[in-house]
């Protein structure tokens, strides 16, 4: 954080590939860390019920640079009692060309099985379900 003020916060310029070019460039393991990692960064906004509202499409909000991932532009995010943030991030990875991209880097992740347990997260998010959640990236 650099500076901040009543409706504004500015940050250090974030370098490094959006999460949509990162998968298609990287290999499987690079690939899993980043995807665990932006998980676990949802999981913190969600215990700090924080919904940033851009997790369920993040093709440019998350920017994956050398050992680091970082979550951009939350303009739209604001408090929520029901924060949302890994559930829409679950959708994300399992639909559409993302989906693809992991599929093609031998990421397979069972679908009806991550609707489930983000079924069970969002009824509970616990730190348990959501670990259940990141077990299924191997």
């Amino acid at each position: 954080l650099l500076f901040a003020g009543k409706d504004f916060i500015a940050y250090k310029f974030a370098e490094g590939e959006y999460i949509k070019d990162y998968v298609l460039q990287q290999g499987r393991k690079n690939i899993i860390s980043a995807l665990k990692e932006t998980f676990r960064q949802c999981f913190i906004l969600d215990k700090m019920k924080l919904t940033k509202e851009e997790m369920h499409r993040p093709l440019k909000h998350v920017i994956i640079g050398r050992n680091k991932v970082t979550l951009i532009d939350f303009e739209r995010g604001h408090y929520d009692m029901s924060p949302k943030n890994v559930t829409q991030f679950c959708q994300f990875i399992r639909t559409g060309r993302f989906a693809e991209a992991l599929k093609n880097k031998k990421i397979f992740i069972d679908e009806a099985l991550l609707l489930s347990l983000a079924k069970d997260y969002k009824k509970q998010p616990t730190g348990k379900n959501f670990r259940r959640i990141r077990a299924l990236l191997k």
